[in-house]
């Protein structure tokens, strides 16, 4: 069994996968749920009954080499007004998102994205090596999921626009993300309005990034 690898340019499908869009579901393009990983999916087969137990293995690997050449050539997912994920959810997507060779932008805005299932995601990616714009506003996150994420900012290389905007982060997080900006010199952009930052956290945030060149800080000002 061999299975074409097919990229997105070649096959003329949309480079933009909206996963949360009911419009997209009729063409098939999206879906509600959250995407399942290989793994994942080996794991769900393995408690259902096959007729031939032979049959098990070959539909793993099937889904596997469908999955790896369909999300290889995916360039920005958006998953926006899908339901509020759960750790395992995390899990999966930031496995899913590693498979993803030329994606470069992923909206989870408004996803009710908490703390527990951040730190699920950022787990994974930390080593991400193409995302470059990640959108996490107008969730619930903080500061536990600010750490997780200032964890990853630590290592990662690619990353360089972030919105945070509108969650729940605090001084905690925000002294977090500041530890991590005095390292990463690759970010360029942090949107952190609409958080419950005190003068403490705001200012830490201001010093980590003060006097780089190019960087826009959005969030900060006047705290």
């Amino acid at each position: 069994m061999r299975i074409k690898k097919v990229y997105l340019y070649k096959a003329k499908w949309k480079l933009v996968r909206d996963l949360g869009s009911g419009d997209l579901d009729k063409d098939g393009a999206g879906s509600r749920n959250w995407p399942l990983d290989p793994d994942g999916f080996d794991e769900l087969i393995e408690s259902k009954q096959f007729t031939n137990g032979a049959d098990k293995e070959t539909v793993k690997t099937l889904y596997r080499k469908m999955s790896e050449a369909q999300l290889s050539g995916i360039e920005m997912l958006d998953f926006t007004g899908i339901s509020a994920p759960s750790v395992s959810d995390m899990e999966q997507l930031g496995r899913c998102l590693n498979l993803c060779e030329n994606l470069s932008q992923c909206d989870l805005t408004g996803v009710g994205l908490t703390d527990e299932p951040c730190r699920a995601l950022f787990s994974t990616l930390k080593f991400n090596a193409v995302l470059t714009e990640l959108d996490l506003g107008g969730n619930e996150i903080g500061d536990e999921g600010a750490t997780a994420l200032a964890s990853a900012l630590e290592v990662n290389g690619v990353l360089t626009d972030l919105n945070l905007c509108n969650n729940k982060i605090r001084d905690e997080g925000a002294a977090a993300i500041a530890e991590a900006l005095r390292g990463n010199r690759v970010l360029k952009a942090l949107y952190i309005g609409g958080n419950e930052l005190g003068d403490e956290g705001a200012k830490a945030i201001r010093d980590a990034v003060s006097g780089r060149e190019g960087f826009t800080l959005q969030g900060c000002e006047g705290c």
